[in-house]
């Protein structure tokens, strides 16, 4: 990750198109890149969003790509949008992202407006099982509490990745339940 966000500092202009294209993909662990960006990376960020436009469709391919790193890192709360920092109020942008509260081993899920306490084991199982489902084959609307998998103690985890699954139609199943299980694991 470091060496990645060290070439940045070369300022190749496809680069940064490349490295962007990677952070939209999700290839990218947000929680390691949070680890390892510096001060300096989000100035070099700034300078060049801040840069006045060119007319090198190169230069100009660089400028797009950090504005939209830019854009990635302030949706994932990678850095703040006021200051325009690295922001060192969280500790992981998945669980910032998803609004994913944790307390130790317990997360706290709002399911259809009551807060209902998950025990972190029973959600992580939940999320594997539903991986697993969607493997092989089954869509994220067929899965639900009378799937033959769910059983009475992962029944509220269902219910609660449902619900993040509608709330992010943006982003593909897959990537819903990696974010999902970082922001719980990690």
């Amino acid at each position: 990750m470091r060496a990645l966000l060290d070439r940045l500092h070369a300022r190749e202009p496809l680069f940064f198109a490349a490295f962007q294209s990677l952070l939209s993909h999700h290839l990218i662990d947000m929680v390691v890149l949070l680890q390892q960006l510096i001060p300096e990376d989000v100035e070099l960020k700034n300078e060049i969003v801040k840069a006045g436009l060119s007319r090198d469709p190169f230069l100009q391919n660089r400028q797009d790509a950090a504005a939209e790193i830019r854009h990635t890192f302030i949706r994932f709360h990678v850095i703040n949008p006021l200051d325009q920092q690295k922001n060192l109020a969280i500790t992981n942008p998945y669980a910032a992202f998803l609004e994913i509260i944790r307390e130790d081993e317990t997360i706290t899920a709002p399911i259809d407006g009551i807060n209902i306490p998950l025990p972190r084991g029973q959600l992580l199982e939940a999320i594997r099982q539903f991986r697993l489902s969607l493997g092989r084959g089954e869509t994220p609307e067929s899965l639900n509490t009378h799937t033959p998998w769910v059983n009475q103690e992962i029944a509220y985890a269902v219910r609660f990745i449902k619900q993040q699954l509608d709330a992010h139609r943006d982003l593909a199943p897959l990537d819903v339940l990696y974010m999902l299980e970082r922001a719980v694991a990690a």
